[in-house]
């Protein structure tokens, strides 16, 4: 069973398991064409798996989560919401297989994690906290 910690109309933001880590490798941190922007390389699984297990979320809202399509339960990619360290914002963003882009999914996860940011922090939203998106 998975820990939901955010939810959309199609998507499902859950926290890491291990069998996650191959298809994330599989589908986007092997990959040039998604990971060229992000990190300016792709991944071996090694190195995916020293990355999930420093930056996934085991259940915490505030770390990279996994991202699920709600009807066939296939892992799309990956996203969250991060403190940015360097200001008093926030970060958000996903990333997502090619075979997902193209579809509105990137839409519906930024306007979830924002909905999320605007709720869990009000007040720092409305004292104009700014947000950032790594996408």
């Amino acid at each position: 069973m998975r820990k939901i910690i955010l939810q959309s109309n199609r998507l499902l933001l859950t926290a890491f398991k291990n069998r996650d880590i191959i298809p994330l490798y599989c589908n986007c941190f092997s990959k040039w064409e998604i990971m060229k922007y992000l990190h300016g390389k792709t991944f071996t699984i090694k190195n995916t798996k020293a990355y999930i297990n420093k930056n996934f979320s085991k259940g915490e809202l505030f770390n990279f989560l996994v991202i699920i399509d709600k009807n066939s339960m296939e892992i799309l990619g990956y996203g969250g919401i991060l403190p940015y360290i360097y200001t008093n914002s926030y970060e958000f963003g996903y990333v997502l297989k090619k075979r997902a882009w193209k579809k509105g999914y990137a839409l519906e996860l930024a306007i979830t994690q924002i909905e999320t940011i605007k709720k869990t922090f009000p007040k720092s939203y409305k004292n104009g906290r700014e947000f950032n998106s790594f996408i």
